[in-house]
């Protein structure tokens, strides 16, 4: 392992790798996610689909309203950067992580030249959402876009991950948690369908949902439904 020189005051562990500028961690990595965008440069036509980039929007704006301009923004689950190249335009420090190296590389190639038209710093990260290497509540804002559901997370990942969401908030700071889900009892993994557990409680009407929590658990700040 090559030391890395000079990382964000807020990033706590070195890298296994540096590559690009991207700084990779090990962990609990779901190889199925690298696969498909290695074998196709936009799996999920988000881009491509109007309804998808009305949520990111609707979750971005989500995110400003929690806080204009924060001084440092984690983005779990960057992908290709379709929500990040937003997120920089008013955070002064983003953190865009995924576990994909193919989808960070693209985010990268996406969002640099935004990033410095606005003086916002991004750091790229390849690493779990229960792993992360940033210090103690050092996080104004943490955004989980088609996270919970959506990652195919077992329930102790679940925990394991909002755990740590929470350690590196600082107090009263905020996660934004966006998933995509499906009318009825039914929702999408990836390509395939799956039924909705009866511990996630009643079906969810909207097809996407949107909630602002702040890390002091004592009220929302903000929620809304996409419709």
């Amino acid at each position: 392992m090559s030391l890395v020189a000079e990382l964000p005051s807020i990033v706590r562990v070195q890298p296994t790798q540096c590559i690009d500028g991207i700084l990779f961690y090990e962990g609990e990595y779901n190889g199925w996610f690298e696969a498909e965008y290695t074998a196709n440069p936009e799996p999920w036509d988000y881009s491509k689909r109007a309804g998808e980039m009305f949520r990111i929007r609707f979750a971005a704006e989500k995110v400003r309203a929690c806080n204009a301009a924060p001084e440092n923004l984690l983005e779990l689950g960057c992908s290709r950067g379709l929500m990040t190249e937003r997120l920089l335009t008013f955070a002064r420090n983003l953190y865009a992580a995924d576990i994909s190296a193919t989808a960070l590389k693209t985010c990268k190639a996406r969002c640099d030249a935004g990033a410095k038209e606005y003086g916002c710093q991004i750091t790229y990260l390849g690493t779990t959402a229960g792993n992360l290497p940033l210090t103690d509540s050092s996080l104004d804002l943490v955004t989980i876009c088609d996270g919970l559901y959506g990652w195919w997370l077992s329930d102790e990942q679940k925990r394991r991950a909002l755990v740590d969401v929470h350690r590196v908030l600082k107090q009263g700071g905020h996660v934004v948690l966006s998933d995509c889900l499906m009318n009825g009892e039914q929702r999408w993994r990836g390509r395939e369908r799956d039924s909705v557990s009866p511990r996630h409680g009643p079906p969810i009407v909207d097809s996407s949902i949107c909630r602002c929590l702040p890390s002091t658990k004592k009220k929302r700040c903000s929620e809304g439904t996409a419709p």
